[in-house]
């Protein structure tokens, strides 16, 4: 590797002027120490001759331990990474993850003397940085295997250093980080944001949390001089703030959460950001921004500190693009402005060199130019290896799903919309958490604020904070939850929370982010078996007006609609387990709320809990698919398994709940063929079939198709070949006779399958003596295949013309093929001829797949029913 390379991290430093202060340390306000340039070099080439005079066999990733003082760290990573090697740091949550992760192979560890007896198994040199006794040692790891194909790929070391992810989306991943994704966002911002040698950078984020390396080259690449401090410093917020401001600090970067968490907007008005702050750049990432009027509050009128809105994300690390944001406050307090302020919030801004943005639509994944999209992040030299990823198998560009929904406008700016997870379905509609969030901002004295729903509840929770002088103005909470609520009717009654509660402050996580853990436990619903008329008084007041004390109020003059008074008694019911059939009426006849309150209570005595949750399986996205229940002669348990969005297929084993996840590489909508030994074959959004042991997630084979795969693959009566259909509008048939899904055939019908495909087994066909199937197609067609020549080929037996679309899977009995079409007609066809039997209408549209029982018909409709229908026996009889 060229160290002297520009896309390398140490030849960005700036050495020119050896005698200014690199590292300003604080132990507290009146105790700290100054370390300059020239001391930073020497250090640094001393640890470079260290780590070259010694052989680290595979080892590219060198360890910083957490015990570590902040003051050294700079110096620690230059000297490895001067090396030619990368640096990871191990905080003690991330430890025993990044420690025992054979990818990353770490064999040697920098930490301090008082716990080198903790971790280390050899001593390898012992030596002073900065007054403090540091230990380069070698990590006792008998037991672990390092992946020897990851690292002949890397002769020469790309890497710069490894970092997890914050695991907000899912399970933590490993990201190993490049000189080239990094380099560029350090070179940019420096010239963006004007920085020089008389720059003071606060080094206040959490070195787990990459935004801290920008901070840390930021100032070495300017010859700036970086600010750190203890942990006990940081741990006293009012200190802290008086310390940034008087030491004339003039960058910081934060989340907006631990900005808030941190100091209160009057603080932050009379010293950061106040008049006389030599404050020059505020960097708020990590997190949506803030609300636009509490920054106005927090903001002097004569403060000209410039405040940006920087986006990015950890599988490109660290940031993307950046946009400044310019107040007017002169229009805070009207709504359109307001809106509009939003608007120019949310905005992505610059993107930052290296760097691509593409949008994709949010149902077929195609490239949209302008609306709504999944923004995807992507580069040709901007390039990451996440997880087991090889580095020099990645062809550019590669693109990383952000997991964020942008929309494009007619400018072709991109503006910030939410988290797809903030979209839920409720009452089954779609609503926005963030549309929620947003409305809540526009009330001049909300903070801050956060939308959760509770799936095993089915509850909405909208937590938030106030200003401070909202505190003093009214320390009765029933006063600012009536204004809530009054504004929140303003909202369609769908989007209406069904909790609203104010806290303190939000808690944030070690990388400075609200924690959503914490939101989720605080909204578990309590218990109110014991006390049905207080809960239902709690779920009354979280709907309507409060009025203190007046059991009097009526449902309907305090505003309750048909929705509010469904959702009170939807409410009740799934906490209580049992039904208030004459609830939603006294509801709507304008009974009072003591009324109300007693015919709940009076039912208190007969309630009986009919079903229990047992356990939750988060799989991080929705679930299509159907489960698929299974068990094996060999093996008395019964087993389920089911596919998700996210791409993750978990399995359970029901009778210990014993689970297994295994991924695949985009999202799943199919439901599970099981076959021998935990295999399950599946299609994916990718446009494969794949087979893949459910336990190991072990591929033991995968077929490609040229479109997304949505429909089961399904077994021949001899379980020796599989079909299915896939968007790309063919029909396959693959072997598995041989376990290697060999191609035996294909053929073009020239339509979508949606629907599964339907075997006809020869028990079912007396004058046949050969299987078949039954395709039912998106454009409305049905067909029927009959398989010839032991499986070698097929012939066309009939065809079938519906009048719409079909979406539902067909079912088939002895004689008769029943289909639901999307226009709710329900058609029965002759199985061996195709000729039309009889047509049912349902008062609505159809997506449900009918069930056959004997000679009933269950199946489901968008009007709301479910339709239990019976044939006369001549139907069930009849042959031709």
């Amino acid at each position: 590797m060229d160290l002297h390379n520009k896309s390398n991290l140490i030849h960005l430093c700036n050495w020119n002027n050896l005698e200014n202060v690199a590292i300003e340390h604080y132990h507290s306000i009146n105790n700290s120490f100054l370390i300059n340039y020239f001391t930073i070099r020497k250090v640094q080439r001393k640890l470079r001759n260290i780590l070259n005079s010694i052989e680290l066999s595979s080892s590219q990733f060198i360890g910083i331990s957490s015990n570590i003082p902040t003051f050294c760290i700079p110096t620690l990573i230059l000297g490895i990474i001067s090396s030619g090697r990368a640096f990871v740091y191990l905080s003690e949550e991330s430890q025993h993850l990044l420690l025992n992760n054979s990818n990353l192979n770490i064999q040697y560890i920098f930490l301090p003397q008082d716990f080198s007896k903790n971790i280390g198994d050899k001593v390898i040199k012992k030596f002073i940085m900065h007054k403090k006794t540091i230990v380069f040692m070698r990590i006792s790891k008998n037991n672990l295997q390092y992946h020897q194909e990851i690292n002949s790929q890397n002769t020469d070391n790309d890497f710069a250093y490894a970092i997890t992810t914050s695991g907000s989306t899912g399970v933590p991943s490993i990201v190993r980080v490049t000189h080239a994704s990094i380099v560029s966002n350090i070179l940019d911002l420096k010239r963006i944001l004007n920085l020089k040698s008389t720059d003071k950078i606060a080094h206040l984020t959490p070195l787990t949390f990459d935004p801290s390396i920008i901070e840390i080259f930021l100032s070495i690449s300017s010859g700036g001089t970086l600010v750190t401090v203890s942990d006990n410093l940081k741990n006293c917020p009012h200190e802290l703030l008086m310390l940034l401001h008087d030491k004339r600090i003039t960058f910081i970067s934060s989340t907006p959460s631990l900005l808030l968490h941190r100091w209160s907007v009057p603080n932050l008005n009379s010293t950061l950001l106040g008049k006389d702050s030599h404050l020059r750049v505020l960097l708020l990432g990590g997190e949506p921004f803030p609300n636009p009027r509490t920054i106005l509050k927090m903001k002097h009128r004569e403060n000209y500190t410039r405040i940006f809105n920087i986006y990015g994300i950890t599988e490109i690390s660290c940031w993307a693009s950046i946009n400044e944001i310019n107040f007017n406050y002169n229009t805070a307090n009207d709504d359109n402005d307001f809106n509009n302020m939003i608007v120019q919030c949310n905005k992505l801004g610059i993107i930052l060199s290296a760097t691509l943005f593409q949008v994709k639509d949010l149902n077929d994944d195609g490239i949209i130019k302008e609306g709504k999209g999944l923004l995807y992040i992507g580069s040709n030299t901007r390039i990451c290896a996440i997880d087991n990823e090889i580095f020099s198998n990645l062809n550019p560009p590669v693109f990383r799903c952000t997991g964020d929904v942008v929309t494009i406008d007619k400018n072709g700016e991109l503006i910030f919309e939410g988290r797809q997870d903030c979209c839920v379905k409720r009452f089954g509609k779609k609503i926005y958490l963030n549309q929620l969030e947003c409305h809540l901002k526009k009330l001049n004295f909300i903070e801050d604020c956060h939308a959760i729903f509770n799936y095993s509840t089915s509850t909405l929770h909208l937590f938030f904070t106030v200003l401070n002088n909202t505190k003093q103005l009214s320390n009765d909470e029933n006063i600012i939850l009536n204004v809530i609520w009054s504004h929140l009717r303003k909202l369609p009654p769908i989007m209406h929370p069904d909790y609203i509660r104010c806290l303190e402050k939000f808690k944030v996580t070690e990388h400075g982010k609200i924690c959503k853990d914490t939101l989720r436990k605080l909204s578990a619903v309590k218990e109110y078996h014991n006390d049905i008329g207080n809960y239902f008084e709690s779920i009354w007041k979280n709907h309507l007006p409060i009025i203190i004390d007046d059991k009097t109020t009526r449902f309907v003059d305090t505003g309750g609609t048909s929705i509010i008074a469904l959702e009170i008694s939807s409410k009740l019911t799934d906490i209580m387990g049992k039904d208030f059939p004459l609830l939603i009426g006294m509801l709507l006849e304008n009974k009072t709320l003591s009324e109300c309150r007693n015919y709940s209570s009076s039912s208190q005595l007969s309630i009986l809990k009919n079903i229990e949750l047992l356990h939750l399986h988060n799989l991080s996205k929705c679930i299509d698919g159907s489960p698929t229940l299974f068990k094996y002669i060999s093996n008395d348990d019964t087993f389920v398994s089911v596919g998700s969005h996210s791409g993750i297929i978990c399995t359970v084993q029901i009778s210990n709940n014993k689970t297994w996840k295994v991924k695949l590489p985009d999202r799943i909508e199919a439901s599970i063929l099981i076959i021998d030994d935990f295999k399950g074959i599946v299609g994916c959004h990718d446009g494969f079939l794949y087979c893949i042991h459910l336990m190991t997630g072990e591929i033991h084979w995968k077929f490609q198709t040229y479109n997304i795969v949505k429909c089961l693959a399904v077994l021949c009566s001899q379980r020796q070949n599989i079909f299915f259909g896939s968007y790309d509008h063919y029909i396959y048939c693959l072997s598995i006779k041989k376990s290697n899904g060999e191609k035996l055939w294909d053929f073009n019908i020239s339509e979508h399958v949606f629907s599964d495909l339907v075997t006809i087994n020869n028990k079912n066909v007396q004058k046949d003596n050969y299987d078949g199937f039954i395709i039912a197609t998106k454009s409305g067609n049905v067909y029927r295949y009959d398989f010839i020549n032991d499986y070698v080929d097929r012939k066309l037996t009939f065809k079938i013309n519906c009048k719409s679309s079909i979406f539902a899977s067909p079912w088939i009995d002895e004689k008769f093929i029943l289909i639901a079409q999307e226009n709710g007609e329900l058609q029965f066809f002759n199985l061996n001829n195709g000729e039309s039997l009889l047509t049912f209408k349902l008062g609505g549209e159809c997506f449900s797949s009918p069930v056959f029982h004997q000679n009933f018909i269950f199946v489901g409709s968008r009007d709301n029913n479910l339709y239990i229908l019976k044939t006369d026996s001549e139907l069930c009889q009849r042959d031709t």
